[in-house]
Protein backbone atom coordinates (compact mmCIF):
# COMPACT_ATOMS: atom_id res chain seq x y z
CA UNK A 1 0.00 0.00 0.00
CA UNK A 2 2.69 2.61 1.44
CA UNK A 3 4.32 1.28 -2.43
CA UNK A 4 1.40 2.46 -4.24
CA UNK A 5 1.26 5.08 -2.46
CA UNK A 6 4.76 6.50 -3.13
CA UNK A 7 3.56 5.36 -6.90
CA UNK A 8 0.58 7.96 -6.86
CA UNK A 9 2.67 10.80 -5.17
CA UNK A 10 5.37 10.75 -8.39
CA UNK A 11 2.97 10.34 -10.79
CA UNK A 12 1.83 13.48 -9.45
CA UNK A 13 5.04 15.15 -8.94
CA UNK A 14 5.62 14.43 -12.77
CA UNK A 15 2.49 15.71 -14.07
CA UNK A 16 2.69 18.58 -12.53
CA UNK A 17 6.25 18.73 -14.15
CA UNK A 18 4.43 18.46 -17.64
CA UNK A 19 1.83 21.52 -16.70
CA UNK A 20 5.22 23.39 -15.74
CA UNK A 21 6.78 22.72 -19.29
CA UNK A 22 3.23 23.68 -20.94
CA UNK A 23 3.72 27.16 -18.73
CA UNK A 24 5.99 29.62 -19.64
CA UNK A 25 8.13 29.14 -16.90
CA UNK A 26 12.49 29.22 -17.12
CA UNK A 27 13.86 26.04 -15.92
CA UNK A 28 15.73 27.86 -12.87
CA UNK A 29 11.66 28.57 -11.72
CA UNK A 30 11.06 25.47 -12.32
CA UNK A 31 13.57 24.17 -10.31
CA UNK A 32 12.90 26.23 -7.26
CA UNK A 33 9.18 25.87 -7.33
CA UNK A 34 9.72 22.25 -6.65
CA UNK A 35 12.44 22.51 -4.39
CA UNK A 36 9.82 24.28 -2.03
CA UNK A 37 7.80 21.20 -2.00
CA UNK A 38 10.18 19.44 0.41
CA UNK A 39 7.16 18.23 2.97
CA UNK A 40 6.03 15.62 0.14
CA UNK A 41 10.21 15.10 -0.57
CA UNK A 42 10.50 14.54 3.08
CA UNK A 43 7.68 11.92 2.84
CA UNK A 44 8.89 10.15 -0.31
CA UNK A 45 12.12 8.95 1.64
CA UNK A 46 15.70 9.15 0.57
CA UNK A 47 15.48 6.90 -2.48
CA UNK A 48 12.66 8.62 -4.15
CA UNK A 49 13.66 12.00 -2.82
CA UNK A 50 17.09 11.19 -5.63
CA UNK A 51 15.07 10.26 -8.45
CA UNK A 52 12.68 13.18 -8.37
CA UNK A 53 15.64 15.55 -7.76
CA UNK A 54 17.16 13.92 -11.19
CA UNK A 55 13.49 14.40 -12.80
CA UNK A 56 14.08 18.21 -11.35
CA UNK A 57 17.48 18.78 -12.81
CA UNK A 58 16.18 16.95 -15.83
CA UNK A 59 13.35 19.42 -16.76
CA UNK A 60 15.58 22.22 -15.59
CA UNK A 61 17.81 21.08 -18.59
CA UNK A 62 14.99 20.65 -21.04
CA UNK A 63 13.71 24.27 -20.18
CA UNK A 64 17.32 25.55 -20.90
CA UNK A 65 17.41 23.86 -24.19
CA UNK A 66 14.11 25.09 -25.02
CA UNK A 67 14.93 28.73 -23.94
CA UNK A 68 18.46 28.64 -26.35
CA UNK A 69 16.41 27.01 -28.78
CA UNK A 70 18.23 24.36 -28.93
CA UNK A 71 14.69 21.57 -28.61
CA UNK A 72 12.81 20.68 -31.52
CA UNK A 73 9.49 18.87 -31.19
CA UNK A 74 9.41 16.29 -34.26
CA UNK A 75 5.72 16.08 -35.66
CA UNK A 76 6.38 12.05 -36.40
CA UNK A 77 9.33 9.67 -36.04
CA UNK A 78 11.64 7.91 -37.84
CA UNK A 79 9.70 4.68 -38.73
CA UNK A 80 6.65 5.78 -37.81
CA UNK A 81 3.50 6.30 -40.74
CA UNK A 82 1.93 9.07 -42.31
CA UNK A 83 -0.90 9.55 -44.05
CA UNK A 84 -1.38 12.07 -47.42
CA UNK A 85 -4.40 13.59 -48.53
CA UNK A 86 -5.07 14.81 -51.94
CA UNK A 87 -8.41 16.20 -52.54
CA UNK A 88 -7.80 16.58 -56.33
CA UNK A 89 -7.95 12.52 -56.52
CA UNK A 90 -10.13 11.91 -53.36
CA UNK A 91 -7.55 9.64 -51.66
CA UNK A 92 -4.98 9.27 -48.95
CA UNK A 93 -1.59 7.28 -49.58
CA UNK A 94 -0.01 5.82 -46.49
CA UNK A 95 3.93 6.43 -46.11
CA UNK A 96 6.44 5.56 -43.96
CA UNK A 97 8.99 7.88 -42.50
CA UNK A 98 12.22 6.99 -43.97
CA UNK A 99 14.39 10.07 -42.34
CA UNK A 100 13.72 13.31 -41.16
CA UNK A 101 15.76 16.39 -42.56
CA UNK A 102 16.58 19.54 -40.98
CA UNK A 103 17.12 22.55 -42.76
CA UNK A 104 17.08 26.23 -41.23
CA UNK A 105 14.35 26.45 -39.68
CA UNK A 106 12.28 23.42 -42.41
CA UNK A 107 11.86 20.18 -41.31
CA UNK A 108 11.26 18.12 -43.98
CA UNK A 109 10.16 14.27 -43.92
CA UNK A 110 11.52 11.81 -46.30
CA UNK A 111 9.45 9.05 -47.48
CA UNK A 112 10.84 7.66 -49.59
CA UNK A 113 10.72 7.54 -53.39
CA UNK A 114 12.25 10.64 -53.86
CA UNK A 115 9.37 12.30 -51.82
CA UNK A 116 9.72 14.84 -49.49
CA UNK A 117 6.77 16.23 -47.42
CA UNK A 118 7.26 19.82 -45.32
CA UNK A 119 6.53 19.26 -41.75
CA UNK A 120 4.46 22.17 -42.52
CA UNK A 121 1.71 20.28 -44.01
CA UNK A 122 1.11 18.80 -40.91
CA UNK A 123 -2.72 18.85 -39.84
CA UNK A 124 -3.37 20.47 -43.55
CA UNK A 125 -2.77 17.38 -45.60
CA UNK A 126 -0.02 15.25 -43.83
CA UNK A 127 -1.85 13.51 -40.90
CA UNK A 128 -0.61 10.80 -38.49
CA UNK A 129 -3.33 9.02 -38.61
CA UNK A 130 -5.54 7.06 -41.11
CA UNK A 131 -9.05 8.54 -39.29
CA UNK A 132 -7.88 12.23 -39.20
CA UNK A 133 -7.03 12.40 -42.91
CA UNK A 134 -10.06 10.62 -43.50
CA UNK A 135 -11.66 13.31 -41.78
CA UNK A 136 -10.11 16.23 -43.34
CA UNK A 137 -10.69 14.64 -46.93
CA UNK A 138 -14.76 14.69 -45.99
CA UNK A 139 -14.40 18.19 -45.11
CA UNK A 140 -13.02 19.03 -48.22
CA UNK A 141 -10.74 21.35 -46.60
CA UNK A 142 -7.52 20.62 -47.57
CA UNK A 143 -5.01 23.28 -49.25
Amino acid sequence: MLYKSLKDEIKGLKNEKALLIKESISASETLAMVREDNRLLQRLGKEHREEIFKLQKKLAEYRDAEEQGLLIKLPCKVGGTVYYTSRHFKEITEYTVMALIIESDTIMIDVGADSLINAKQFGKTVFLTHTEAEAKLKGGANE
